[in-house]
Order: C-alpha cells, then sequence, then structure tokens
C-alpha cells in the first residue's frame, strides 16, 4: 500500500461552546470528551496506529500556531498548514493534498476534523482501513455512522449497491434536516450520518477539486513549486482573502459520480454543543454532568462546569446547561445549546460597551 498520511483539521472556533471556548482557545483544544484529554491531542493520537508524527499535518489557524505546538510536541513543524483566514474545509484539503503531493504524489490521506468524539479506537481505525482499501484505486471515500436517532444537527449520506461487506456507493448527500425529515430518513433505514471524515488518493482528490473548484485549485497550484512549508504559508496568505469559503462537500464531493461510504460501527459525536458533552459524558444518579466544585440538590439532567475560584449551587431544577467562567457565565436549558452562537456576538457587543 501507498503512504499514508493524515490531514487534521483544526482551524474551528468552537462559539457554540462558549464561554468556555474562545478565539485563542477554541473546543478543539479543550478537554470536552470523556476522556478529559483536549479533543486534537486525543485525535492525533487515536491516528498513531496508522500514522507515526512524521505523517500526521494539522491544518490550523496561524493565530493558533503555538498553541497547537504546545499541544502536539511530537509534531515536526513543517507538518503545520496555518492559514491566515479560515475558508472552510475544501480549501484546508487542497492545500494538505498539494503539500503532500509535492514529495509523494501517490500518497493517500486520511482526513479527519479536530473536534469529534469516538469512543472504541480499534474500530474507527479498522473503518479507515477498509477505505484505504477502496480509495487505491481512486475513489474517494467518506465514513458514515448509522444513526442512533433522528438527529438535526448532521447531514446524511443515502446509501447505494454494496462495494463490499462494509463499503457502499454513495447515491447523494443530505444537508442537515428539520426534525419530521430526520425521523423520515431514520425511519427508510439506507441514510447514515455524515461523519466529515474521508479517505482520499492524493491524485483523485486533486483532479476531483480542479474539475469542481477549478478557481480554487487554480489560486492554490502554485504552492506545488514552493520550496518549504513556510513558502506555502506565504502564498495562502496572499490568495486566500480573494477566494470565498466553501465546504469540501458542497464544492466537491455532493457532485462527484463516483463516491463510496464505510459503515462505520464506532461510538461517533462531533461535539456540536453543550448538550453533545452531556450526551457522551459520565453522570450521577440524577443524570447531571459535573465539573469543578458543584452542588446539586433535588435537580436531574444538568451538565454543570464551575469556576475553580467558585462554585455552582442548584436547587430543584433540571435539563439546564451551567457554565461558569472568569469571562462569562452561561445558563442555558439543555435543548437549546445548539443555539448559543446567537448569544456570542450580542455578549461581545455589551462586552463593547463597558
Amino acid at each position: 500500500m501507498q503512504q499514508v498520511y493524515a490531514v487534521i483539521m483544526a482551524g474551528g472556533v468552537g462559539t457554540r461552546f462558549w464561554p468556555l471556548s474562545t478565539p485563542q482557545r477554541p473546543k478543539q483544544l479543550l478537554p470536552l470528551a470523556h476522556r478529559e484529554i483536549p479533543l486534537l491531542r486525543e485525535a492525533a493520537l487515536r491516528l498513531l496506529p496508522m500514522v507515526d508524527w512524521e505523517h500526521i499535518l494539522v491544518a490550523t489557524s496561524e493565530s493558533l500556531r503555538t498553541a497547537v505546538q504546545e499541544l502536539l510536541p511530537e509534531l515536526p513543524q513543517h507538518n503545520l498548514l496555518c492559514e491566515n483566514i479560515g475558508r472552510n474545509t475544501a480549501p484546508c484539503i487542497a492545500w494538505a493534498a498539494m503539500h503532500v503531493a509535492k514529495s509523494d504524489p501517490d500518497a493517500l490521506l486520511l482526513v479527519t476534523p479536530a473536534d469529534h468524539t469516538i469512543s472504541n479506537d480499534q474500530a474507527f481505525q479498522h473503518a479507515l482501513n477498509q477505505g484505504l482499501q477502496v480509495a487505491q484505486q481512486g475513489t474517494l471515500v467518506t465514513l458514515g455512522i448509522p444513526p442512533t436517532r433522528a438527529h438535526t444537527g448532521y447531514g446524511y449520506i443515502e446509501v447505494g449497491k454494496s462495494i463490499n461487506a462494509e463499503v457502499y456507493q454513495v447515491n447523494r448527500f443530505v444537508e442537515k434536516p428539520n426534525q419530521s425529515t430526520a425521523e423520515t430518513l431514520l425511519a427508510q433505514g439506507n441514510y447514515w450520518w455524515n461523519s466529515g471524515m474521508f479517505v482520499f488518493h492524493t491524485q483523485a482528490i486533486l483532479s476531483a477539486l480542479q474539475t469542481h473548484l477549478p478557481q480554487w485549485h487554480q489560486a492554490l497550484a502554485p504552492i506545488m513549486q514552493t520550496p518549504s512549508v513556510d513558502a506555502e504559508t506565504a502564498w495562502i496568505a496572499k490568495v486566500y482573502p480573494d477566494l470565498d469559503p466553501i465546504s469540501i462537500d458542497y464544492g466537491v464531493l455532493e457532485k462527484v459520480d463516483d463516491m463510496a461510504v464505510v459503515r462505520s460501527s464506532f461510538s461517533w459525536s462531533d461535539l456540536g454543543s453543550w448538550e453533545n458533552a452531556w450526551e457522551l459524558a459520565a453522570k450521577d444518579a440524577q443524570g447531571n454532568v459535573s465539573r469543578g466544585h458543584v452542588c446539586a440538590i433535588d435537580s436531574q439532567g444538568c451538565y454543570l462546569r464551575a469556576d475553580a475560584s467558585k462554585p455552582i449551587a442548584l436547587l430543584g431544577v433540571k435539563d439546564l446547561i451551567v457554565v461558569d467562567t472568569p469571562r462569562a457565565l452561561l445558563i442555558v436549558p439543555r435543548e437549546r445549546s445548539q443555539e448559543i452562537r446567537q448569544l456570542v456576538s450580542q455578549v461581545s457587543s455589551e462586552e463593547n460597551k463597558l
């Protein structure tokens, strides 16, 4: 098999985990999952049985360069791809693929976000290996998660004919649905959650980018001739501001005719909200999750995270998210935690008035 590289996408801002998540320390740098390891480091360690540090790339923002280096001291500096501004996943993956192709044009890429949580590393690695076998032939591959409920926060994949026992053709991608549509998709049984994790042959994804996002491909292609990652970074900083953001799903994968999906058996969450953090964490007999000094009496189903300087005390409440930090205190019904990003700009505006 060709050399395998891993690309960890770690450039998001994580506003739905405000106020713990900040621009200087977004959610991928925080220990939010059940293992209490920063998510980015957990993502790298999960890949190590398949890829060594020399073949792991981390794509992040220039503002997080130092924080990522401190969190991943084993990562070679030339494997850190730092964008001056975010432009979503398509250009991020394009840069990583071109970076790898300069020295190894026949390489295979494993692409994963930094902010997912996965409960069974062996099953995760098995699914990636299934994807690698198919990707060697030039087929673009995604990992699909059979849904456990009608989730409206995930995109879906309509699964087609079987390629082998664990890999299927992709019929189409479905955007995040409303509740009624999600229930219909769940009932039909041939729709899986789109995990946002992929396996590509370097040349196959570059060819697809050239076909479906020619403007982006043309703009980034000169980095193939640059002598170093520093020169690549300088070129990225020059061209990124003039190009529109676009995701790899919308820009490329939804337009590809020959796409495969691996049925993945591991438990997975994209950890998109405080409610997800509550779902994944160990709970007490009342269904509460507590971090820090917390006192909860006659209270059920809450996620409670206390600032080190003072406790959180609750009496007779249920299904709340309460997160206290030196910056701000958040109190929100657990079922509405997906809406937190709507608060962030308004709170920032109020802070600026102080």
